[in-house]
């Protein structure tokens, strides 16, 4: 394929939402040596509590991802922090405010071998 029809090929992939532009950046690169998943269950699992508590995590610079999941809890986050006080600074400030939180949950990330964004099945 020459460059023009791959060029409009991949302008309608990003039009129609296939593929969407990420950039990964590695953390401790910018100073964020310290990553973890953050385990949520909220109270109550409503649409209203829910999202408020998507509103406020959604404005949190940290919160690098937010899940809705199926399971023991209700929401998974991936947190990017620069250490351990910065962690606990997010945690006992931001979602100590969070009234609609029942339990938190965290596991650290030592390392990550792998990262794909997505794949595309055979």
């Amino acid at each position: 394929m020459t460059a023009a029809p791959l060029s409009r090929r991949l302008a309608r992939l990003y039009e129609t939402g296939v593929i969407r532009q990420v950039i990964a950046v590695d953390p401790a690169c910018v100073g964020l040596g310290f990553q973890a998943f953050i385990e949520i269950t909220l109270h109550h699992s409503t649409r209203h509590g829910s999202g408020r508590f998507v509103e406020h995590v959604r404005r949190l610079p940290e919160v690098v991802e937010i899940h809705a999941v199926a399971g023991g809890f209700d929401f998974l986050l991936k947190i990017s922090v620069r250490d351990m006080a910065d962690y606990k600074r997010l945690i006992w400030q931001e979602f100590d405010q969070l009234t609609d939180i029942k339990t938190i949950n965290s596991i650290m990330v030592f390392d990550s071998p792998k990262i794909v964004y997505g794949y595309l099945p055979e």
